[in-house]
């Protein structure tokens, strides 16, 4: 595991108000993070077809979904129903303090403020899953 800070550097390269972001990478098992949210997905109302799955695939290679068998025309590959949906309105239900701390920030433009929050809060869940089995990420999902 690393850790990372990024500083924003002020006029002249001072440091000035600029925000510090912190970032962690954390060695996690991918597949098995995979396998997980897709039984809880399936737990919480969700269907994923079993023709998809984790994977990559050329040309460009990049983490992702693939089918692993033929699809079928109109298929249903994914349903999730609206409740689990990642929206400003469920993350201002579910972590209201922490939605409104971030969209009424001042210094973030106003046209960015929602987009910021909505990212703020979906990082701190994906963080608590990360953490595997954390009771706040547990209690996000039975809320939902």
């Amino acid at each position: 595991a690393w850790r990372l800070e990024v500083v924003r550097a002020g006029p002249r390269g001072g440091e000035g108000q600029g925000v510090r972001v912190g970032l962690t990478y954390l060695e996690i098992d991918e597949d098995a993070t995979f396998r997980n949210i897709v039984k809880a997905a399936v737990a919480a109302g969700c269907f994923v077809n079993p023709k998809a799955l984790r994977g990559v695939a050329p040309p460009l290679n990049l983490p992702g979904m693939i089918a692993i068998a033929r699809v079928e025309e109109g298929e249903e590959l994914f349903r999730i129903p609206a409740r689990l949906h990642i929206s400003a309105s469920t993350f201002r239900d579910i972590r209201p303090e922490l939605f409104f701390s971030v969209a009424e920030l001042e210094r973030l433009s106003a046209a960015r403020r929602v987009e910021a929050a909505l990212n703020m809060c979906l990082s701190t869940v994906l963080a608590a899953v990360a953490m595997t089995n954390s009771k706040e990420a547990q209690e996000d999902v039975q809320r939902l």
